[in-house]
This record gives C-alpha cells, sequence and structure tokens, in this order.
C-alpha cells in the first residue's frame, strides 16, 4: 500500500485516526493550559491523551484486515511508560509518545490495511499424488 491508497480508507478508520490525532495532542495541550490557568500544579502528571490514544490505535489495529501486534500493544507500553516507573513523567516524554504513535499510526495504514496476500489453493488428490512422488524421489537422492 502507499500513500496514494490512503485516500481509500474506510470513513470509521479515518475518524478514528482523526481521533488518535485530537487524543494524543489535544490532551498535551489541555494539560498545559490547565497547568496555565493553575487548575493543575504539573501538566506533566496528567498523561491522560495519550493513554487513551493508545487504547484507539489498538482497537484501530484489531479492526484492520491484518493484526499488528506493535500496535494492539500501545496501551500497555503507556500504561507500562506513564505508571509504571517511579520516576515521573515529563512533558518531553508525552511529546516524544505522542509522536511514536502518530509514526505508529501510518505505519498501521501503510502497512497493515491491505488483506494478507497469501491464498493457499485446495489440491486434488492427483496432484496430492504427484507432489508425494516428487518427494520421495528427492529423498532416494
Amino acid at each position: 500500500m502507499n500513500i496514494q491508497t490512503l485516500k481509500t480508507l474506510p470513513k470509521c478508520e479515518i475518524d478514528l485516526s482523526l481521533l488518535i490525532i485530537v487524543l494524543a495532542w489535544g490532551g498535551l495541550a489541555l494539560a498545559v493550559l490547565l497547568q496555565y490557568a493553575g487548575i493543575v500544579s504539573d501538566a506533566a502528571h496528567h498523561p491522560w491523551g495519550c493513554v487513551f490514544a493508545s487504547f484507539v490505535i489498538a482497537y484501530l489495529a484489531y479492526i484492520k484486515p491484518r493484526r499488528d501486534v506493535v500496535t494492539l500493544c500501545t496501551p500497555i507500553y503507556a500504561i507500562t511508560i506513564f505508571f509504571g516507573f517511579e520516576a515521573s513523567s515529563s512533558l518531553m516524554l508525552q511529546i516524544l509518545y505522542a509522536m511514536t504513535l502518530m509514526a505508529i499510526l501510518l505505519r498501521l495504514h501503510l502497512s497493515f490495511s491491505a488483506k494478507p496476500k497469501k491464498e493457499e489453493k485446495i489440491r486434488t488428490p492427483e496432484e496430492e499424488a504427484e507432489l508425494d512422488r516428487i518427494w520421495e524421489e528427492r529423498m532416494r537422492r
């Protein structure tokens, strides 16, 4: 799949992609605005936009024709990165994580939107017998 075929994505995938972008970057901007307004003391302690975006991108990977294990595990990464370490998160970490989500989103659309190309052919008994004969002949050598 190339960039030109991104225009042929289903509407629900486009909507989910936009939601991921809004959650990741909008959550970061909202935390900064709340800190600026004095409502929260530190915006770095509110990474919820990136966490919610991780769950949405995992759902998007689940509904694709081909599954991407990396994208399906992004909620685990988000929870581990933002809540699993004793060190506190920072705004730079949230920015880097949001940028990573954008790269994963692009990779997901470009590499995992097409159905698998491998189609298994059902062989007739005659073809199976011929393949068995060829296999036995090679094994004798």
